[in-house]
């Protein structure tokens, strides 16, 4: 059904984007045997823009998202994702993801819950602070052109109305 909504809204609006908001590669029962390969698999058939790395990706822990993100033809977004080891991102997560609709530049930045590590216990990554993260990417994405910057967020923090009232996001 989501496939068929995602068709038909393209088919009918030359501007429509699909972005997924992530958490969706476990848990299911399916996901337990191949730690959310199938999923990939049905959202690669949709084709997504971009997708969230959110705290469900997080599940089988950092090493299966990094092979689930090298399986998927669409990108991962992370804003304040941080791997201590490399000193940038997570393997395969971008910290946004940018479209040029006619004249317009259109970027997507994604935020991760900070309690990732409470809940899921990842083994290495850290998340950076949300709202200087953002501060800082959405003046680097205006610097370069963007005309809207699109954020994904599975959490609330205090700091989003500042952003949003700035006309940062």
């Amino acid at each position: 059904e989501l496939g068929t909504l995602v068709k038909d809204t393209r088919d009918n609006n030359q501007y429509a984007m699909f972005l997924h908001g992530g958490d969706s590669l476990a848990p299911s029962a399916m996901s337990s045997f191949d730690y959310g390969t199938h999923m990939i698999d049905i959202l690669n058939s949709i084709e997504p823009e971009v997708m969230a790395v959110n705290e469900r990706e997080f599940a089988y822990k950092e090493d299966e998202l990094v092979l689930r993100i090298g399986e998927a033809a669409f990108p991962f977004v992370s804003t304040n994702l941080f791997d201590p080891l490399t000193g940038e991102n997570l393997e395969g997560v971008e910290t946004h993801q940018c479209f040029e609709y006619d004249d317009h530049k259109i970027c997507v930045v994604s935020v991760l819950d900070p309690r990732v590590s409470e809940t899921y216990l990842p083994e290495r990554v850290k998340t950076k602070n949300s709202f200087e993260e953002l501060e800082l990417e959405a003046a680097n994405l205006r610097a370069k052109g963007a005309d809207l910057i699109i954020l994904l967020a599975g959490y609330e923090f205090d700091e989003i109305q500042k952003l949003l009232e700035a006309d940062k996001i």
